[in-house]
Order: C-alpha cells, then structure tokens, then sequence
C-alpha cells in the first residue's frame, strides 16, 4: 500500500518544485528573446529558404500545369466561338423563316383584297354598263372602303354621279382625282363635261384647255372648245379652236363646215373661201355648199357696200 503511495508522492513534489521555479523565474522567461538563442537565426533561414523552394515549385507545377491545361483551354475557346456562331445561324434562319411567314401572310391578305378588289370593280362597271347605277355606286363605294386611294375606282363612282345626274358630287370626285393625277387629261375633260351640265361654260372652257395643253393632238377635243366659245358669242377663239381641229383632221368635213361658218361670221371671208374650196374637194356632194357659198356672196356684198358708203 505505502510502495503504491511513493511514487504518487514524488510526482506532487516535482511538479510543485517546476511550479515553485517558475513563479520565481516568470519575468526572466517573460523577457527572454528566442532570436538571441544560438543557432535559432539558421534555423529561421532554413525556413525561409525551404518556403520560398516550396513557392517557387508551386509556381512552377501551377505554370506547367497552365501550359499543358492551354490547348485545352484554345479548343474549348474555339469550341465555344464555334457554339455561339452555330447558335447565331441557327437563329437568323429562324429570323428568317419568321419573316418569311409573315411576308407570305401579309401577301396573301394583299392577294385577297387584291382580288375582292378587283371583283368589286368588275361587277360595278358591269352594273354601270348595263345602266344598273345603284348598284354600280355600291360596289364602287365598298371597293374605295377596301382601298382608299383607288384611282380606278374614284373615276368610275364618278361616272355613275354624271350619268345619275349628281352633277355636284360627280364634279367633287373628279377634282379629288386630279389631286392624286394631275396630269390626267381625260379626267380634266370629264370636268369640262360636268361644267356645261352645270351652265358654268367659262370653268368648263378652263377645263378643256388644261387637257389641250396636256395632250394637244385631239381634234375632238378642240371642236368641243370651238363649240364651248360659239356658245359665249367668243368667235374669234372659236375659229382658232376650229382651225386647230382642221389641222388635224384636214378631210373631216364637219370641221370644214364650222371652219367656213365661223369664217363668214367673223368676216375672214379669204378663209371662208379656202374652207369652202377645201371642202368641196372632200366632198363634192355635199348639200351644204350650195348654202355656205351663198353665204359668202353675200358678205361680201355686205362687205362691198359698206366699202362705198364709206
């Protein structure tokens, strides 16, 4: 029991001898410099030295392993451009094929109306002809309802107002075509036309004019001016409108026959000789000359008497 007890003893004692030193000494250890410890600065070296080998190794490992890791690195780069630029085509031939289905949508709508369009037209032209003009002014109203700026259909709603006798709105309508058309010489004609329904000879003259000026080779045209200014007892631009008209169609010999009446009236009796001469030639049965000549004889006589009364 007591040989168990001893050594437990000389434990306690030496633990309470390094304890006792220790207290004692405290400030010494506290103030001791390790660095001052011989061999301790060799020791500090060789751990820097060893550290900066170890640093240096990894580097090294950390550069090799870059070099080895770089042409995966390249082809993955290009992979990856390959990727993006696969996925970009991919994409615009999406775009593409989008747009390609909306412009066949969009032109497959413009065919519809193209052609509902197109019908309307056709069946008011055929109401017009055969004088359907109710009709006719639905069917060209609903077509202008589809396309707002329809020439072809402004002129022939037109038509219909002429031929009912809406002479205002006819004369409206064909001055909206001229603002999309200005240059239309028909329409301007048309315009003349609505004008003398209207009694307004002088803007219906304008009218004819304008179209004259445009396309100068109608002589239909200029024996209708010829009629508008014999209509306003305006001769003498009556003639000249008449002559005009001759010079385009020199063997019509209606033109002939107004050229020789307009002659006389304005006293040009050498033109009224060469007009009566000229249409003899054209037709040389025409009941006509007979008259025309006797008319000419006694203009001049008029002409002579008042010569030697003067």
């Amino acid at each position: 029991m007591i040989s168990n007890i001893i050594p437990f003893l000389l434990i306690i004692i030496s633990l309470g001898t390094i304890l006792f030193l220790v207290l004692r000494n405290y400030s010494s250890i506290v103030l001791l410099d390790v660095d001052s410890i011989p061999g301790k600065e060799d020791q500090k070296k060789k751990i820097r030295y060893l550290k900066k080998r170890v640093q240096e190794k990894a580097e090294q490992v950390k550069e090799d392993r870059m070099k080895k890791a770089q042409p995966v690195v390249d082809k993955f780069k290009s992979w990856k451009t390959k990727i993006q630029e696969y996925i970009k085509k991919i994409q615009q031939k999406i775009e593409a094929h989008r747009e390609k289905q909306k412009q066949q949508q969009l032109n497959k709508k413009r065919e519809n109306k193209d052609e509902v369009l197109k019908d309307l037209i056709k069946d008011g032209e055929h109401a017009l002809k055969e004088k359907e003009y109710d009709l006719a002014e639905e069917k060209f109203l609903e077509a202008i309802r589809l396309d707002e700026k329809n020439y072809r259909a402004y002129k022939d709603l037109a038509d219909v107002y002429f031929k009912k006798g809406k002479y205002g709105e006819a004369k409206e309508t064909f001055e909206f075509l001229l603002t999309l058309k200005p240059e239309d010489d028909a329409v301007l004609v048309k315009l003349g036309e609505v004008c003398e329904e209207l009694e307004e000879k002088e803007e219906a003259v304008k009218y004819y004019q304008q179209a004259l000026l445009i396309n100068e080779n109608n002589s239909a045209r200029f024996i209708k001016l010829t009629n508008l200014f014999e209509s306003i007892d305006e001769y003498e631009p009556a003639l000249e409108s008449v002559e005009q008209a001759v010079a385009l169609e020199p063997k019509n010999p209606r033109y002939l026959d107004k050229l020789v009446e307009l002659a006389i009236i304005t006293d040009d009796l050498e033109l009224a000789e060469e007009g009566l001469e000229q249409l003899r030639m054209v037709n040389p049965e025409n009941e006509k000359l007979a008259i025309l000549r006797d008319k000419i004889d006694k203009a001049k006589q008029k002409e002579e008497k008042e010569q030697s009364s003067t």
